[in-house]
């Protein structure tokens, strides 16, 4: 009996060193490998991009197409597309003719039982397949509202050019999204409150959108000491190319940082992350260390005593989050970074509104390092409990029954 077979198409590389979006991908393909899945990959790469064929991540890969590569200028890109299109900019610029045939080639080739579109930015591809193929399952997999996180960012942005450009781009994006709900067979979402979003936007879907939660692998033991010399070591991790990880981390250093330095502990915050913007270098200090990116995530882990999440706008739910409770260090997160968590209580996060409630949460640990090692066991007991790769793989595969079910019967 042949192994099932799956082929997974991104809009870029899902190789998990690169940031929290990319290792969500990633470690949701590892799960269905491990169920013993076979499992294709097609990919878009940006300019300047490796060979990934020689990373070691790639071998859960049966095999791996990587298509054209899609411009690293956002702004003339962003410009062209105001001019000459009406879809919106961050799923304009993912759109190729040439990925197009390269993906109706490979779908014949690799003949797979069912296939995954990873991101909104890849539904337009899983459109095309769906009249081509029209007895393959296809499943859009969301892993935000993406509308949501652009209009959240407009109305937090004080630059009223930059407050314009990504309001009109958050209503062109709505009502892409809106359709793009229909272009494949399932859509699943990674949070409860992601599909309840979701299907009020297409009610009348034949098959609503159901919630398949994210996965994630670590360490199988971690073994920490906090707060070493009694210093209260901080970690701000993210991938500082988006501009909703660079606004979270914008509005700490401006609002939380000179209350924390009010308040009379000992502290040391370290700022790691690919594509650090120069403006960080400003806030440089004793006791504010920008590291940039870090290969190992071993290495951001193992000084840090409390994970902070700053972010102001998102949706989903941040891949960063889980990875941090795994490595067993405990999380600070704005309400808008913990949305979407399943039972965040039970979780260990401590969730908070405003800059003065967010240092002083920080304070609280500072002043009580025996609850970080209760929240440490807390949280990676929470992340084990909920986001395991065997439920993932399980979901998944009977959302695949289900719709070849529908199909046989209709």
């Amino acid at each position: 009996m042949s192994k099932i077979k799956c082929l997974i198409i991104t809009h870029r590389p899902m190789l998990p060193d690169m940031d929290g979006g990319a290792k969500g991908m990633y470690e949701f393909a590892k799960a269905i490998h491990n169920s013993g899945i076979s499992v294709a990959w097609a990919t878009m790469r940006k300019k300047g991009d490796a060979d990934l064929t020689e990373c070691p991540q790639a071998s859960i890969f049966s095999s791996n197409h990587f298509g054209p590569s899609v411009s690293n200028n956002t702004a003339g890109l962003l410009l062209l597309s105001i001019i000459s299109s009406v879809q919106p900019f961050n799923m304009w610029k993912y759109a190729s003719k040439d990925f197009k045939e390269q993906l109706i080639d490979i779908v014949a080739v690799e003949q797979p039982d069912f296939i995954i579109c990873e991101h909104l930015h890849t539904a337009q591809y899983g459109r095309v397949l769906k009249k081509i193929y029209p007895n393959i399952p296809i499943i859009l997999r969301e892993h935000n509202v993406e509308y949501i996180i652009l209009r959240r960012m407009a109305r937090g942005f004080r630059n009223p050019i930059k407050k314009l450009v990504y309001a009109h781009q958050a209503s062109r994006l709505q009502k892409y999204e809106k359709a793009a709900l229909g272009w494949v067979d399932q859509v699943v979402a990674v949070t409860a409150t992601d599909a309840d979003m979701l299907n009020s936007m297409r009610p009348n879907l034949a098959h609503p959108v159901e919630v398949v939660l994210s996965t994630i692998t670590g360490p199988d033991k971690v073994k920490k000491t906090f707060m070493d010399g009694g210093v209260l070591r901080l970690l701000h991790f993210a991938a500082m190319e988006s501009p909703a990880n660079q606004e979270g981390l914008h509005w700490f250093l401006d609002a939380v940082l000179p209350i924390l330095r009010s308040l009379n502990i000992r502290f040391r915050l370290s700022i790691f992350g690919k594509g650090m913007p120069d403006w960080v270098a400003r806030y440089a200090a004793e006791d504010v260390m920008v590291r940039g990116f870090v290969k190992n995530v071993e290495d951001a882990y193992a000084d840090a005593d409390l994970a902070l999440v700053t972010v102001q706008a998102g949706s989903g739910v941040r891949i960063k989050i889980l990875e941090h409770a795994i490595w067993g260090v405990p999380i600070v997160s704005t309400r808008v970074g913990a949305e979407g968590l399943v039972d965040p209580l039970e979780s260990g996060v401590s969730v908070c509104d405003s800059a003065e409630e967010y240092a002083n949460i920080i304070s609280r640990f500072a002043n009580d390092p025996a609850s970080l090692y209760a929240m440490s066991k807390r949280g990676r007991t929470w992340v084990m409990n909920h986001y395991s790769e065997t439920s993932t793989a399980h979901s998944i595969l009977s959302l695949v029954n289900k719709v070849k079910g529908a199909s046989a019967t209709s």
